[in-house]
């Protein structure tokens, strides 16, 4: 911690002083070393501090690079909040690591597979993840039909339309569609979990892997075909243990890149449009690049754009934002859903993880929605190693991936984050229910026989 507040420290001083370049790099070293440190204490790249400061700190320091002409001068408040926002989490992730056991963050992790190994003692009873991925899928094909005949259209087939997939929502009902993010992982934990092979149930369940990825493509939504893909890889390295595959990782990725392009031409975006909203100081830089450093910095600006211009706080009725939504008060309250959002530029309209939390109530909701986030994430960190619930590595694959984007968006925030861990809870609940029951069939084939 020590480095990185003197790395801080000198960041800000070259900031401030007009060498963007040099602040960047050293912020982005400074993320790369605080990474790699959590990865080598605990024995897994997706340690979920290492991945916050990856994310966060390393987004940072592409901000301070200052390459598009829409960054500006940081406020102290934006300073403060981003320095904070990492020690704060730094510091409680560690005491609570402290206090949950041997396995806490200087401790090697338990490898989490074998999953022959917990396959052979019977620790997965695998009917209850069949079951919950065979429900699912149903739920979500019924629910993407019936916003396709509602509405009429697929995305996909739709041309020159850049924002087709904005509209095509039917209230209530979307959720259970995108919900088809959750299903390859749900699978990818079947096929790591149950080692008899069963055609009957094997082959239904590689479907579902297929219609979660093929309903993200049909809505043209890249956010939601990556969030599939990159939930699929990280819930796979952290099953796999040592034994992971980098070229089916690579191979993975690769894909998730073929298809963003794919879906970029289909939205309908040219370069000059795109060009002229990221006011990129080289005009020449490739779209190739200037898109994903945009799609990262301005959300950095974005907070510090909030910073300057917020009036008021909302004392937490922003935060709440999910609570409003299923309790349906946001259609009875005005009041609740008052606000606005502050951006930079119009078209760029992705904040950071703590953008709420500022505008809830300031430093000190930075400060402690950290704090939270901190402790929520070492649980799980611990659960995932000693859990009897296959699910729990899905649970921990979301939270992964909102530290690993929580440069992107509030993801706290966000009704659709609630929703999925909603789903992963009935997951776990089906899973476990299953467990109990084959244990007590146990127990009274054990009575009779005696």
């Amino acid at each position: 911690m020590t480095v990185y507040l003197i790395c801080y420290a000198a960041c800000w001083l070259l900031s401030v002083s007009g060498h963007h370049l040099l602040a960047g790099a050293g912020l982005m070293a400074a993320a790369g070393w605080l990474y790699v440190r959590d990865w080598k204490n605990s024995g897994t790249p997706l340690h979920l501090r290492g991945l916050f400061a990856f994310s966060f700190v390393g987004g940072e320091g592409l901000a301070l690079l200052k390459l598009s002409r829409i960054c500006g001068t940081w406020t102290t408040q934006t300073w403060l909040s981003f320095l904070l926002t990492y020690v704060v989490f730094h510091l409680v992730y560690g005491a609570v690591s402290g206090h949950a056991g041997k396995d806490g963050a200087g401790e090697k992790a338990p490898e989490m597979i074998p999953a022959e190994e917990k396959a052979q003692e019977s620790r997965w009873h695998n009917f209850g993840i069949f079951l919950s991925i065979a429900g699912l899928s149903v739920v979500v094909l019924l629910a993407f039909v019936f916003e396709v005949i509602t509405l009429g259209y697929i995305p996909f087939f739709v041309r020159g339309v850049p924002h087709a997939y904005a509209s095509f929502h039917v209230k209530g009902v979307h959720y259970f569609t995108v919900s088809a993010v959750l299903l390859p992982s749900m699978a990818l934990i079947w096929f790591f979990t149950e080692k008899r092979r069963n055609p009957h149930r094997d082959i239904p369940v590689a479907c579902a892997a297929v219609l979660g990825f093929l309903v993200p493509v049909l809505c043209a939504s890249r956010s939601q075909m990556m969030f599939s893909i990159l939930l699929t890889v990280l819930v796979y390295v952290r099953m796999a243990g040592k034994q992971v595959s980098r070229v089916r990782i690579g191979a993975a990725l690769l894909i998730c890149g073929l298809l963003f392009l794919v879906l970029t031409i289909v939205r309908g975006h040219d370069a000059a449009y795109l060009n002229a909203v990221f006011e990129m100081k080289n005009a020449h830089m490739p779209v190739f690049f200037s898109q994903p450093y945009m799609y990262i910095i301005n959300n950095y600006e974005n907070f510090n754009f909030l910073t300057q211009h917020l009036q008021h706080h909302t004392m937490g009725a922003k935060g709440l934002f999910p609570l409003w939504t299923f309790t349906g008060l946001k259609n009875h309250y005005w009041f609740l859903t008052c606000w606005g959002n502050l951006y930079v530029k119009a078209e760029l309209t992705t904040t950071t993880i703590i953008y709420d939390a500022w505008y809830d109530f300031g430093l000190p909701g930075v400060m402690a929605f950290s704090a939270a986030l901190a402790a929520a994430s070492a649980r799980v960190e611990r659960a995932v190693g000693v859990s009897r619930n296959p699910f729990v590595f899905l649970l921990y694959g979301q939270l992964a991936l909102y530290l690993l984007l929580s440069f992107f968006t509030a993801w706290f925030s966000l009704p659709i984050t609630w929703f999925y861990f909603g789903v992963t809870g009935i997951a776990m609940a089906m899973a476990a229910a299953d467990r109990e029951g084959v244990t007590l069939l146990r127990k009274r084939f054990r009575r009779k026989k005696n």
